[in-house]
């Protein structure tokens, strides 16, 4: 399975979205730019998306959320088995956490940067979760693996709000 995802205007989105309502996809916001993210077995509907491989996945970015959080990584060539192997146990983890709805390891299909993808039924249960002790023993255990041997340089972090159906 696949996850493409294409970044504009609230509003160009949010057409693209009311015309293809059978399809599995997330429409979220920043408050400055919008990103409409599609999950398919087959192909996309974007014109020029970027594109992922689902590694990893828990829960459904089709049900309910309300905010998300994407975690870009750039791995090495090297790194990409034992990063893939570490970011699978921490899926486990994560998903206990109250107010955790879904979460995609990404791989790029191009490049080197993967995402860590989860969607939070609030931010501040993604905040409680961030702060959480023993999730930041685990996270930095994963990326301090091998240090610039893995991870060239540090990963970076970008928050958005889900755009609700006006019928909701």
């Amino acid at each position: 399975m696949n996850v493409y995802i294409a970044f504009g205007t609230i509003e160009y989105l949010s057409k693209i979205k009311k015309n293809n309502l059978a399809e599995c996809m997330l429409f979220m916001h920043d408050g400055e730019s919008a990103v409409l993210m599609h999950e398919t077995k087959g192909t996309t509907i974007f014109k020029e998306p970027k594109k992922y491989e689902i590694i990893d996945k828990r829960g459904s970015i089709c049900s309910d959320g309300g905010f998300a959080v994407f975690t870009y990584i750039s791995v090495t060539d090297e790194g990409k088995p034992l990063f893939e192997q570490q970011f699978k146990e921490l899926s486990r983890f994560i998903e206990s956490h109250s107010g955790f709805v879904a979460l995609r390891v990404l791989r790029p299909l191009f490049k080197n940067t993967y995402i860590i993808f989860t969607l939070w039924e609030t931010e501040q249960d993604f905040n409680k979760w961030d702060q959480n002790e023993a999730f930041a023993n685990h996270f930095k255990k994963a990326l301090g693996m091998s240090d610039k041997l893995i991870f060239p340089s540090p990963p970076r972090v970008k928050k958005y709000y889900i755009v609700k159906d006006e019928k909701e």
